[in-house]
C-alpha cells in the first residue's frame, strides 16, 4: 500500500464513529500473594487523602454533590481559569451546570480528535480511586478520550466515595467485574501531576501531563 492509499484509508477511519469495546474473558490466576502495605487502610478516604498529598495533588473530600461548586470556584481562581472542557465521564456532568453558569467561563466542547492545548481546565471523572497510592483509574471509553486529563494545565477529577478501593489489586484481581464488558480500549492509572526525571535526574513537572491536579472525592 503506497504512502497516499495508506494516509486516506486512515483519513476514513478517523471521521467514522468510534468503535466500541469488545469483551474479552479474561482468565483468573491462583496463588499470586497480594501486595501488602505498610500504611493504615481501614479509612480509605483519609489514606487516600494522605497518598494525594505525597504526589502533590490537591484533595478535597465533599459530603454533598452540591458542594462541587465550592472547589469549581477555588480551582478557578487558583489558576485563573478562563477555558474549561470536561469529558463525558458521569461525574463529570455533576459540574457541567456550575461551568456554565459562569459567566467568565467558557465552555469548550471538542469535536472528534480536536486538540484541547488552548483549554485552561480539563475536568473528568474516574472509573475508580486507589487509597494506598492515591491513584486515580482513568478509562477512556466512558470519558470519550484522554485528552481532558492529558492535554490542559490543569485536571479535575471527580470521584465518587463508592469507587474507591484500597489497593490496585482491588483492581486488577476483579478486572471481570470492575469491567464486565471488557477492559477499557485505554486505562491509565494517574497519580499526581505529571512528572519527569529523565534528563539529568532533574524532577520537572507537566511535561508530559498537567502541572496541577485536583482530585474530588464526593459521597
Amino acid at each position: 500500500m503506497d504512502r497516499a492509499a495508506f494516509l486516506d484509508r486512515a483519513r476514513a477511519k478517523l471521521h467514522g464513529p468510534a468503535h466500541h469495546n469488545v469483551a474479552h474473558p479474561i482468565p483468573a490466576f491462583e496463588g499470586v500473594p497480594e501486595v501488602r502495605y505498610a500504611a493504615d487502610l481501614s479509612d480509605l478516604p483519609t489514606a487516600f487523602e494522605r497518598a494525594c498529598a505525597a504526589h502533590k495533588a490537591v484533595f478535597r473530600h465533599l459530603t454533598h454533590p452540591a458542594d462541587l461548586a465550592g472547589v469549581l470556584d477555588e480551582v478557578v481562581a487558583t489558576h485563573d481559569v478562563r477555558r474549561v472542557s470536561l469529558s463525558r465521564d458521569p461525574e463529570a456532568a455533576l459540574v457541567d451546570d456550575l461551568v456554565r453558569s459562569r459567566p467568565a467561563l467558557d465552555v469548550v466542547v471538542p469535536e472528534r480528535g480536536q486538540d484541547l492545548a488552548d483549554v485552561d481546565l480539563g475536568v473528568t471523572g474516574a472509573a475508580y480511586g486507589i487509597a494506598a497510592t492515591g491513584t486515580l483509574v482513568l478509562d477512556a471509553g466512558r470519558a470519550g478520550g484522554r485528552s481532558w486529563s492529558l492535554v490542559p494545565p490543569v485536571h479535575l477529577a471527580i470521584l465518587r466515595r463508592s469507587n474507591l478501593v484500597a489497593t490496585a489489586a482491588d483492581v486488577w484481581r476483579k478486572l471481570p467485574e470492575r469491567f464486565p464488558d471488557g477492559p477499557a480500549s485505554q486505562m491509565v492509572f494517574v497519580s499526581g501531576p505529571s512528572k519527569s526525571a529523565d534528563i539529568e535526574f532533574t524532577l520537572t513537572i507537566g511535561v508530559h501531563g498537567p502541572r496541577h491536579v485536583w482530585m474530588v472525592l464526593v459521597d
